[in-house]
């Protein structure tokens, strides 16, 4: 299920890779996600994990760390970011977010965050995208 759709807001859709949005460097055909609690805190808090696997190789995984569940959500915040300074011009940076949850056909279904927040001059620049995108099971 590497392979999915992203809608824009203008209803504009274009192919994705699952691998590319959660910033991991890979074109498998097939990614496996799953959570992994690594520990519970004293007051019973998780600290989770997404762990996937590309083309069924359990040898090399990759994690995202900074994850927690919200309701079957699970959101991974922090996925990238990037931050740019020019001395007595302008600062600024970015901030990409994915909240992901399964759709009654077992699709995988993406909300994005992504922020962007510039100071220029003295003035604010801000700017928020949030599209959605759907990754079908490979099972089906």
């Amino acid at each position: 299920m590497n392979d999915g759709v992203i809608t824009g807001a203008n209803g504009n859709t274009q192919s994705l890779l699952l691998t590319s949005v959660l910033n991991i460097r890979s074109d498998a055909r097939t990614v496996s996600p799953n959570i992994r609690t690594r520990k519970l805190d004293r007051n019973g808090a998780a600290f989770i994990t997404l762990r996937v696997v590309s083309d069924g190789n359990t040898a090399a995984p990759h994690e995202l760390q900074g994850c927690y569940c919200i309701k079957q959500t699970l959101a991974c915040t922090e996925v990238s970011e990037s931050y740019w300074s020019i001395p007595n011009f302008g600062l600024g940076g970015s901030q990409k977010n994915v909240y992901l949850s399964m759709s009654q056909d077992q699709s995988l279904i993406a909300k994005f965050q992504n922020y962007h927040a510039d100071v220029i001059l003295a003035v604010p620049v801000f700017r928020m995208k949030e599209p959605w995108a759907r990754f079908k099971n490979a099972d089906q």
